[in-house]
Parts: structure tokens; sequence; C-alpha cells
């Protein structure tokens, strides 16, 4: 394992996304939105008993209504449904911890070519007293519980989306000009101008083998990406201060070459703020 294959593994053991392509020769191929797979699953052995051959339209409509819900709150970034490919997926459960009693579970998790530490929450669902009582859960009730987890645990999600899941692979410093450094992310203008008053972490590459990180800001104006398939307007960020390495400085502070060294790999939302509104959705802790 060389020493760069050693700081992503190290990057991945801290939770944040690491796609095998990230390093590799071939990694401009991966560039663009990250994509996050929904999906619902129901894994009792007891319910697919019982619903039989109705808990693949479970599944399947559960998983639908929750993409949109996903979809509407976090607008800035891309889901996906099966059977697209991603690096990462949300997966809505149903568990069955004990006989006669099922669980409801909330996990981000990487899929084959990429490295995380899964996340997962869970919270108890339909209890050996509900059994005797009213008997099992239909299939109906299924969207019902998964949304209500939703609800309740969607800072739970921000959390682990900002800390883990990059919105971008792929960011390339601009020209040199009189309004100062730049960085051009691989996010199409017209899908995410949204994100122009926003606030981002730029993961990058400090050779031979060590990590940089730029906090930065977004900008109004886009500039063009050179994707290896084709150049299109994208999303500018301002680098406003280095938290890596040390001494963490203020850009203004750190010489142009100096800063240049640090090659942007991976940009993660750190803010989402809203040009026409007064308050601040913050995507996790800062």
């Amino acid at each position: 394992m060389t020493s760069l294959d050693r700081a992503l593994f190290r990057q991945a053991a801290l939770g944040a996304l690491i796609l095998t392509a990230v390093g590799a020769p071939s990694a401009r191929a991966a560039e663009g939105a990250v994509t996050v797979l929904v999906e619902a699953n129901v894994e009792s052995t007891l319910l697919r008993e019982l619903w039989g051959s109705e808990v693949a339209a479970a599944e399947a409509q559960t998983a639908t209504r929750l993409l949109e819900t996903v979809e509407h709150e976090f607008r800035y970034r891309q889901f996906v449904r099966s059977p697209t490919p991603a690096p990462v997926k949300l997966v809505f459960m149903v568990r069955q911890p004990r006989q006669q009693a099922l669980e409801v579970t909330l996990q981000l998790a990487p899929t084959a070519g990429s490295h995380f530490v899964p996340v997962t929450i869970s919270e108890p669902w339909w209890s050996r007293g509900h059994f005797e009582s009213i008997g099992p859960p239909s299939p109906k009730a299924l969207l019902e519980a998964l949304n209500e987890l939703l609800k309740n645990r969607i800072a739970d999600l921000r959390s682990w989306l900002t800390e883990r899941v990059p919105l971008a692979l792929g960011a390339a410093w601009l020209p040199p000009d009189i309004v100062g450094p730049r960085i051009v992310v691989a996010l199409p203008w017209a899908r995410y101008e949204i994100l122009r008053q926003s606030v981002f972490r730029v993961r990058c590459r400090l050779p031979p083998d060590r990590e940089g990180i730029l906090e930065s800001k977004a900008t109004s104006v886009p500039a063009m990406y050179h994707s290896p398939s084709a150049a299109f307007e994208a999303l500018v960020v301002e680098p406003i201060r280095r938290q890596a390495p040390e001494p963490a400085l203020p850009v203004p502070e750190i010489p142009p070459d100096e800063l240049r060294q640090l090659q942007p790999v991976a940009v993660f939302l750190k803010e989402f703020r809203e040009e026409d509104m007064m308050w601040l959705t913050t995507e996790g802790p800062k």
C-alpha cells in the first residue's frame, strides 16, 4: 500500500467517503455530483412470510415515496433509485431483533468501490404487545413507519451526509487573476446555482502523501469546468481559510504558490445558505 493509499484509508477510518477512483490515474472518470441510492427493505423473516407477494410492491412504493421526501429535504443533493449505481446508499429497513418484535432502521453505507464506516440508527416499531392486541402490521404501514423514522432522525442524516458524503468529486484551480484564488467544482451551474451563498470544505491532496482542507465560500459567478466528455458552466468557490495542514491560516496569508500545491479532490457542503432567507440551515455540526 502506497503512502497515498494509507492516507486515503485513514480518511475512510474517520468516516469520510473515499472512492477507489480517488487517487487513481482514471480519477477523472468519477468526477461530478456524488449520488446517493435510496432503498427500502423488509429484513424481517416473519413479515416476509406474512406479507408474501406483497413485500416487493411495498418495498418499491415505500422507496419511491422516501426518495421524494429526501429530494425535497436535501434539494442540493442527488438521490437515485435502484438499479442506478451509486457509491453511497441510504437504506430504510424493518428488522426483527427478537421474536415478535420489529424495529425500523436508517443506515448510510458505502456500496462497492467506496469506503467509509457505515452509520445506523434504529427505533422500536412493533412490540410483542402490538402482536398480541392488534396482530402484525400491514404492508401499508411500512411507509408510515419509515417516514416517521426519517422525520425523527433528519438532523442525524444531515450530520452523516456532511461528514461522510461529498457533494462532488472533481474540482480545479482557475487561472490566477486579479480577483484572487478560485476553484471551479464539477457541479453544473444550471442545477447547483442554489448553492451560490453556501460554505464548503474542499478536501485536497498535498503531494506527496498529505491531505489539505480549504474552507471555502461559493461565489455568484460560474466558470467553465472541463470534464473528460464535455465542458460546462459550473459552481465556483473561493477558499477563505486553510484548515489543514497546520498551521491553519486565512488564505490571504498563504503565498499563492504554496496555496496552489493543494490539489482539490472532493467538495463537502458545510453550510447551506439561501440568498432570500435571513436564517441559515447547517448540514451538520460546525
